[in-house]
């Protein structure tokens, strides 16, 4: 019972979010919710953004000590039915200052895909998924993190 009225109580923050389209709250939102995965997945997560160009993240792998940068970010279907995401901003928005960019795409039934990518393979200002995240086959559908997030297996990934 607890986990469903915490998942409602998720569900309405979120739909709030999203009726107020406010791109703080929603970044906001994409952190804890990225921190929350991270620490699911058996990593030790900390806001990364207490210095200046560090990423909104920080992770501690628990078995090796390495530390991760990571950048979140996310972003709703818009009314043509594509996710865009700004990578590149002056400041401490930059993809630049991470090791890893983490994508989260929210549909218009508030469900969650998350794309975890390599911050050395994206050169553009922005990106586009230009389909829903379970259909889409482009250049990066093979970061879809399905489950718990293993930065060893995109980095094998980035490898093939």
């Amino acid at each position: 019972m607890k986990n469903f009225v915490q998942q409602e109580n998720s569900d309405f923050r979120l739909s709030a979010y999203h009726e107020t389209r406010q791109h703080t709250r929603l970044g906001i939102y994409g952190e804890n919710y990225v921190k929350c995965l991270l620490l699911n997945s058996g990593y030790l997560a900390l806001k990364g953004n207490v210095e200046p160009f560090s990423g909104d993240l920080r992770t501690i792998d628990p078995k090796t000590f390495a530390e991760t940068r990571i950048e979140v970010k996310t972003a709703y279907c818009g009314d043509c039915g594509r996710y865009t995401f700004c990578l590149r901003k002056e400041k401490k928005t930059d993809i630049c200052h991470s090791d890893y960019v983490i994508l989260i795409c929210i549909d218009k039934y508030f469900n969650h895909y998350v794309y975890c990518i390599p911050c050395t393979i994206l050169k553009n200002k922005s990106l586009k998924i230009c389909s829903h995240p379970l259909t889409y086959a482009g250049k990066y559908a093979k970061y879809r993190i399905r489950g718990r997030v293993d930065f060893a297996l995109t980095d094998w990934i980035v490898a093939q």
